[in-house]
């Protein structure tokens, strides 16, 4: 299967989501070039598993190395906290019970952040999260079966990406297979009551998109 590469550019998120834009094209403030996307395996039972975990923090993903086991940099406190607990609400009103990651959660979500300010090439695996889930190994893949299209080649810096694991089917030392994928595209401001008001708004979408995720 295809690597989930990012290639950092504007024009895919102009194109690719265009129908999200406002009807004049033109954008009146930052939060109208908020753009959600997202797609899944049609072919996976969303509702066979009952428990899920997300980490204590949303990474930053850079082109810079990192070291397995090492937490890469992370959005700020007030930002991230209001990402998770959006994931958190949406997954428990649709019947998922959230456990510590140590308990062997049925799913796994994933959040992460391109960064800001410069575009960069990469290619985005397990080693980002080997410091909160050393399970998952180092250097792995992460894969998109019965994904349509086969994977996005493009996200725009200052996007946010959730990723649905199933934990319960991981073979060790193997690709991860990710089941759902949502990329929230925000052009984020000066004001961290504004992005984490959009970051939150981004989320519920990608729920409100995402009806198969259902208990």
């Amino acid at each position: 299967m295809k690597v989930f590469s990012f290639i950092i550019w504007s024009f895919f998120v102009l194109t690719t989501f265009s129908s999200c834009l406002p009807e004049s094209g033109a954008a009146d403030e930052i939060g109208d070039l908020d753009v959600v996307y997202t797609n899944h395996n049609s072919s996976f039972n969303f509702g066979s598993g009952t428990t899920y975990a997300i980490p204590t923090n949303v990474i930053i993903v850079t082109a810079d190395p990192i070291t397995p086991g090492v937490r890469p940099p992370t959005l700020d406190f007030i930002v991230a906290d209001q990402i998770l607990a959006a994931i958190r609400n949406n997954m428990n009103a649709r019947g998922f019970t959230q456990v510590n990651i140590q308990a062997n959660p049925d799913f796994i979500i994933l959040p992460s952040a391109t960064e800001e300010g410069r575009e960069i090439i990469y290619n985005y695996g397990s080693q980002f999260w080997t410091w909160w889930y050393p399970e998952f190994g180092a250097g792995l893949i992460f894969q998109y079966p019965n994904f349509d299209p086969q994977a996005i080649q493009g996200v725009d810096t200052g996007s946010l990406l959730l990723q649905f694991i199933d934990n319960r089917n991981r073979t060790p030392n193997t690709p991860v297979s990710v089941h759902w994928i949502s990329v929230v595209n925000l052009a984020l401001s000066g004001s961290q009551t504004d992005n984490s008001n959009r970051a939150t708004r981004g989320v519920n979408q990608s729920f409100i998109q995402s009806p198969y995720i259902q208990k």
